[in-house]
């Protein structure tokens, strides 16, 4: 991982009894959101508060069990014995506005048993990969240090055990429990039941695949689909031949659920996002240039770059020049470079300027 460039400090006001709070902003860029083993660690030192500390990261999560998080901590350094501090982490934007929380408030007490304190599921690396699918974000850390024998104020400040307690586990699950809107969604369109319109999918005599019309107007917000649906009575069948059968039903699942699984889009990333891009279906597009970008490799990248320019995502054009110049040996020694050059000589011109 391409770990923090710099970093920024600054005074913030504080409650009577502790030292003021400082605040520390870590920029990632390009973060290494697969690849990277479980319990492969990130070790970033600072200093806050006139004192050592370091944030300690698992971009593929410390454990087993916590392979879909990334785990965050921040670990004490310093020679103090005892040190009870009180501090805040959020992920941030570009603007630097408060964002995500990670944790708020928390309370702890590091000593010679607990040397530091954090969350093995710290964020859902899901989540952050599409909100910056190019692995550009921001976490920061606020801290105060609190003076020995200082009555913290309640309810403002929230006691957090720290990640071996059993009461933290619990907390944890009781506020991550799986919802069943998702799944229930995924069986109304698995079931067919109360279905009102029939596409028949790619060419010639096609594929007939079963929706419901209120899903498919309430969810995709172009009137493409919206005009063919119009144009028969409940039940008529509704022409689609410029999509394959297989990325079509993964867009339904996605209009219906709002996700689409992994192995799908390791599949068919490239279709989803042309059809994505027709039907306007800009989280869908944000997900698969996140996957794109995950796949990017020299045989690959030249090809995802051509994508990128046809439906005209900057991001992952930028992020496909990039990775070009970084392996530009390994890249100009591939088909993909001479289809590129072929069919997008403009594009060769700019990325060789």
């Amino acid at each position: 991982a391409n770990m923090p460039p710099h970093t920024e400090s600054r005074l913030c006001v504080s409650w009577p009894g502790c030292l003021d709070e400082e605040a520390e902003t870590f920029e990632f860029r390009h973060f290494p959101y697969a690849g990277v083993p479980v319990g492969k660690q990130v070790l970033v030192d600072f200093e806050l508060c006139n004192d050592h500390w370091a944030l300690e990261i698992y971009p593929g999560g410390e454990k087993q069990e916590d392979s879909e998080h990334i785990s965050i901590f921040v670990r004490y350094k310093g020679e103090r014995k005892v040190v009870n501090a009180i501090f805040s982490m959020n992920v941030v934007d570009s603007s630097q506005e408060k964002g995500t929380p990670i944790f708020d408030c928390v309370s702890v007490t590091y000593d010679d048993e607990h040397k530091r304190w954090g969350r093995k599921k710290a964020i859902v690396r899901k989540d952050i990969q599409c909100r910056s699918f190019s692995g550009n974000f921001s976490v920061r850390l606020s801290l105060r240090i609190v003076f020995a024998g200082l009555q913290l104020p309640e309810p403002e400040i929230k006691r957090v055990f720290n990640e071996h307690s059993t009461r933290e586990d619990l907390l944890l699950q009781s506020t991550t429990a799986a919802p069943s809107l998702q799944s229930d969604m995924a069986r109304l369109l698995e079931s067919e039941d109360g279905a009102d319109v029939t596409f028949v999918v790619g060419a010639g005599a096609g594929e007939r695949v079963r929706a419901h019309r209120l899903v498919v107007n309430l969810r995709c917000p172009t009137p493409l689909l919206h005009a063919r649906m119009a144009e028969g009575r409940a039940g008529a069948e509704v022409r689609i031949e410029d999509i394959e059968p297989a990325a079509f039903r993964a867009v339904l699942r996605f209009l219906y659920t709002d996700a689409v699984e992994e192995a799908t889009l390791d599949g068919m990333a490239d279709q989803l996002l042309a059809a994505a891009d027709k039907y306007g279906l800009e989280r869908l597009q944000l997900v698969c240039e996140a996957r794109l970008l995950g796949l990017l490799t020299p045989d690959t990248v030249c090809d995802t770059l051509a994508l990128a320019h046809v439906r005209r995502r900057v991001q992952l054009q930028s992020a496909c020049i990039a990775f070009i110049c970084d392996n530009a040996h390994e890249v100009m020694a591939t088909d993909g470079f001479r289809r590129l050059a072929a069919e997008h000589p403009a594009l060769l011109v700019d990325l060789l300027a």
